[in-house]
Formats: structure tokens, sequence, C-alpha cells
């Protein structure tokens, strides 16, 4: 009896360790596929993003936004890349489009200055002078030597008392 038992163990642990070694496989070649996944996105990056530079300095806008649409989906936390979407979405008229993707950049803490600004641009566009003012007003804290903010400001400040 106690023979047949430990015969009974014994191919239990081989089946026990050979079920192990399947699983340690198994997670060294999903660790290396997500390895050549990486190395194969970070390639995919580069091209997406020379790309839409391209487009962006060509003027391209709706095309540079696809561009930018999938170079978020590889990697949503490039800074740059809302930055430069945004100023296609305010070009192309999308305003709360260009808006969200500035607010990204300041989340970002990319180019925060200029994204203030941009802010206050687009909001001015959009001839909501409170918010345009409010975010002229954030990048002019941030950089009091700035000159063009600091004529928004006062262009705009002047405006709403004309209007009182």
């Amino acid at each position: 009896m106690s023979n047949n038992f430990n015969m009974c163990k014994n191919k239990i642990r081989k089946k026990y360790f050979f079920f192990i070694f399947l699983i340690s496989v198994s997670l060294v070649f999903v660790g290396c596929n997500k390895k050549i996944e990486n190395k194969n996105n970070n390639k995919i990056l580069f091209e997406l993003i020379s790309t839409s530079d391209s487009l962006f300095q060509k003027k391209q806008y709706a095309q540079a936004i696809r561009c930018f649409n999938q170079i978020i989906e590889i990697d949503s936390n490039i800074g740059k890349v809302y930055y430069q979407r945004g100023i296609c979405y305010v070009k192309t008229d999308k305003f709360q489009k260009g808006i969200n993707d500035y607010l990204k950049c300041v989340e970002l803490n990319y180019r925060v200055v200029d994204s203030y600004f941009r802010l206050g641009l687009s909001y001015e566009l959009l001839f909501n002078y409170p918010n345009a003012l409010h975010y002229y007003k954030k990048a002019y804290e941030m950089n009091p030597d700035d000159t063009i903010s600091k004529k928004r400001i006062e262009y705009i400040e002047t405006f709403q008392k004309s209007l009182k």
C-alpha cells in the first residue's frame, strides 16, 4: 500500500513541477513579448512623431490631428503632442478641443505659461472674456516679462469696461 501511495505522490509532484515549469515559461514568454511590443511601440512612436511634426510644419492640421491621436493612443503622457494638437484644433476652429489639450499640457507640466496664454487666446476667440482674462493673468503672473499677455489683459479689461 505504501508503495502505491509513494508512486502516486511522485506522479503528483512531477505533474505539479511540470505545471509550475509551464507557468514560468509562459510568464517569461509574455514578458519577452512586452519588451518586443515596447520596442515596436517606440519605433512606431518615433515615426508618428516625425510624421506629425512634418504635417504640423506644413500646416496640414487635420492630418496632423489624426497622427497626434495615434500617438496619444500609444503614450498619453507626451505634453508636446497635446500642445501641438491643441494648436491644430484652434487653427481648425475646434476651440473647446484645443482648450482641453492645453489643460492637459498644464496637467503634464508642459509649457505651462504658453498653455495658459493659449487657453486665454482660445477663450477670447470663443468670446468668453472672463475665462480669457483669467488665463492671460495666469500666464502673466508666471512670466511678468510677457508683454503680449499684458496687452491682452489690458485690451479685455478696457473692452469689458466699455460694455458697462
